[in-house]
């Protein structure tokens, strides 16, 4: 791994194992800088790394603060499964819903609640396919507060 990985590695196994629980700043650059022994540029890039996965956030004059992670909910459905007159296939208590949005595909860092669920160590890449299905008339599944998204599997190409 290179170098910045590692701290983020480092950062993200703390927040993990709760040493920086939601609410709290991760170390500053200069005592990352001293604890990994390297200079400026590597530390700034660990962090936006954890910035861009929706670990951290930069908060003016506090630090950079760990985010709260809302928790996942399983939508847990029958396993006998129909087929509509659109052809989506669901069970009877889901037969309404319909994309409320275009689905996406894209590759990215597991999600760091995801990560134990697939076996994956955290930052492994995977194929995330957001499919958003729902109520048309308010755009979110009758029995979820809030669209989810779901890791495929692990990127093999």
């Amino acid at each position: 791994m290179v170098l910045w990985q590692d701290i983020a590695e480092a950062l993200r196994a703390g927040i993990a194992r709760g040493d920086y629980p939601p609410g709290s700043t991760i170390p500053k650059e200069t005592e990352l800088m001293a604890a990994h022994g390297t200079g400026r540029d590597p530390v700034r890039r660990a962090v936006a790394q954890l910035t861009a996965q929706g670990l951290v956030e930069p908060v003016r004059r506090r630090g950079t603060v760990v985010r709260q992670h809302p928790s996942r909910r399983r939508i847990t459905r029958s396993r006998l499964v129909y087929r509509d007159e659109l052809g989506y296939y669901f069970d009877q208590t889901a037969q309404g819903w319909r994309p409320v949005q275009p689905p996406s595909v894209s590759r990215g860092p597991v999600p760091h609640d995801i990560a134990a669920q697939l076996g994956l160590e955290l930052g492994a890449e995977v194929i995330i396919r957001d499919r958003v299905m729902g109520d048309p008339a308010t755009g979110r599944p009758p029995s979820s507060p809030r669209p989810t998204s779901r890791p495929l599997s692990p990127a093999s190409c």
